[in-house]
Order: C-alpha cells, then sequence, then structure tokens
C-alpha cells in the first residue's frame, strides 16, 4: 500500500510505512500527516510541506532512522523526504486551480 499523490500533472507514491514518519513531520501543523494536504490547493499545500521539511532537517537524522525505519525495511526516511521535495516541487510548479490529490 503506498500514498499516490497527484498535483496537476505530476503523480507520485511513497509506502505506508513511513505513515508514523510523515505524521511526525506535519504534527505541529495538521493531524493527519500527508493525508492532511488531501484537496488542497497546491498554493496552501507548499507552506505546510515547507515546514514539515523544516522540522525534518532541523532533526537528528541518525535518530529519525532509529525511529522511523520500518522492521521489514520496506522504504526509508532518506527516501521519504524526497519524495516531500519532490512533492513540493509539484506544488512550486503547479497551476493555480490544482490541487493535491491523495488516494
Amino acid at each position: 500500500m503506498s500514498y499516490d499523490v497527484e498535483i496537476g500533472d505530476w503523480q507520485g507514491n511513497y509506502t505506508y510505512n513511513l505513515g508514523a514518519f510523515f505524521r511526525w513531520a506535519f504534527e505541529p501543523i495538521v493531524d493527519d500527516g500527508l493525508n492532511s494536504l488531501h484537496e488542497l490547493s497546491a498554493f496552501l499545500a507548499k507552506p505546510l510541506i515547507e515546514d514539515a521539511l523544516k522540522r525534518i532537517f532541523g532533526s537528528n537524522r541518525e535518530e529519525l532512522r532509529s525511529r522511523f525505519t520500518p522492521s521489514n525495511y520496506w522504504g526509508s526516511v532518506e527516501g521519504a523526504i524526497r519524495f516531500l521535495e519532490e512533492t513540493l516541487a509539484a506544488c512550486e510548479s503547479a497551476r493555480p486551480t490544482d490541487r493535491v490529490r491523495i488516494s
């Protein structure tokens, strides 16, 4: 299972195994991690993703790996960060009417 995200013409997905990591990253901002972005305009989602990335980059990467690496090793903290960066880039290049769709 994965988060399937669409923003305009961009599509990406990442494993649900990092759901706890995404919830932690967005926690001070919204309460349901990536799912909280569903149906937001890309314009409104962009600062939320930026804040989540700031929280991640302000944290000890080794502690994040220790806490959030799935026991089956399907997915990684680094992969989840790249996915957020790609999602942010999609928001930055989105048209004004583009919305974030997550399924």
